[in-house]
């Protein structure tokens, strides 16, 4: 992982694998702020992917699987680094 990060993308993607379910009690009790959903947003791949397959291996975190019409994106492992979006030839990965 990191190879095609920024260091802050990176520190968000070692924390969500290494510390979320640590943290998930404080979270899920209010004491704490859900900061993923804070400082990430995930992307999306709209109804214009043509299933070509370009952006899954692209993926640093490995968020993006074939999908019956389309490709998807797991939202709670996106990193929001664009990569996906990069390699598109429709553009149909987007920031949510």
């Amino acid at each position: 992982m990191g190879n095609n990060l920024n260091g802050f993308q990176y520190a968000i993607a070692f924390t969500k694998k290494y510390f979320q379910k640590t943290y998930a009690n404080e979270i899920n009790s209010g004491k704490i702020l859900d900061c993923w959903e804070v400082l990430t947003m995930s992307y999306i791949i709209h109804d214009t992917c043509i299933n070509c397959g370009a952006c899954e291996p692209e993926c640093p975190v490995s968020c993006i699987a074939a999908g019956d019409d389309k490709y998807i994106i797991d939202a709670d492992t996106c990193i929001e680094c664009g990569a996906c979006a990069g390699v598109c030839p429709v553009d149909a990965p987007q920031p949510e």
